[in-house]
């Protein structure tokens, strides 16, 4: 999408957009914002409410066809959006997903009340097949690798379980946040990796991921922080795939 707008390509510059989708009446479309109104006659016309103010890299919009994908939520109704999210999936694909969603629910659940979240930030997840670039997140969008996300709670460790957590609170985090300029792109990322540990330790306080963070990452980071090799968090991006 960045490729569209290539003189707007900083999350510094925002701009307000109006995004209307033709397809055929197969397919499903999603965007960043709510539908305003489709049109009845194909090919379809799908409008969108004017978005907020927001980066060129945060326009997202999903096509796929009905008979692919279908949408799944949790088992057992929690009464609440955090805790009931909504996960477009592959159709063939069968997995333990009741597990998997009521992980993503708990991860959105303590993400969403700990740093006070729209709802909205949340509307759209996917679960997406062969997603080659997951890097730069969607505004409104939580977009995942599907074998990111694949979990068996009868075989899989319990180290799986805690990495399938830090990935889903990164997402989220990240979704919620944005650089001004692409140089800070990875503080950007550290920030966003740091709350994913805390997520973790918020849902899984045996686990203790706080304590394995300051031994295994802050530690060594301190300890390199006046070496030589280390370089700035803040790095200049000459070339638009450096960012992915």
């Amino acid at each position: 999408m960045r490729r569209l707008f290539p003189c707007w390509d900083e999350p510094g510059l925002k701009a307000k957009f109006f995004i209307a989708v033709n397809l055929p009446e197969n397919y499903n479309v999603f965007s960043n914002s709510a539908c305003l109104l489709t049109t009845s006659k194909p090919p379809l016309t799908t409008h969108y409410i004017i978005t907020s103010e927001i980066p060129t890299y945060q326009i997202g919009i999903v096509i796929f066809d009905k008979h692919d994908y279908t949408a799944i939520s949790p088992i057992q109704n929690y009464g609440e959006l955090w805790r009931n999210p909504k996960l477009w999936r592959r159709e063939l694909m069968e997995v333990q997903w009741d597990k998997i969603l009521n992980l993503i629910g708990n991860v959105i659940h303590t993400v969403a009340h700990t740093w006070q979240l729209e709802e909205g930030l949340l509307r759209n997840q996917f679960a997406i097949a062969g997603l080659t670039d997951d890097g730069v997140n969607k505004l409104q969008f939580l977009l995942y690798r599907e074998e990111d996300i694949i979990y068996n709670e009868k075989i899989d460790p319990i180290a799986r379980k805690i990495e399938l957590s830090r990935i889903i609170g990164r997402k989220v985090v990240g979704t919620a946040i944005s650089p001004l300029w692409w140089s800070c792109m990875w503080l950007n990322e550290g920030i966003a990796t740091l709350f994913g540990v805390y997520t973790i330790n918020q849902i899984m306080p045996e686990s203790r991921m706080l304590d394995l963070f300051v031994v295994q990452t802050q530690q060594e980071s301190l300890r390199l922080d006046d070496s030589q090799i280390m370089n700035p968090l803040n790095s200049e991006v000459n070339d638009g795939n450096d960012k992915n």
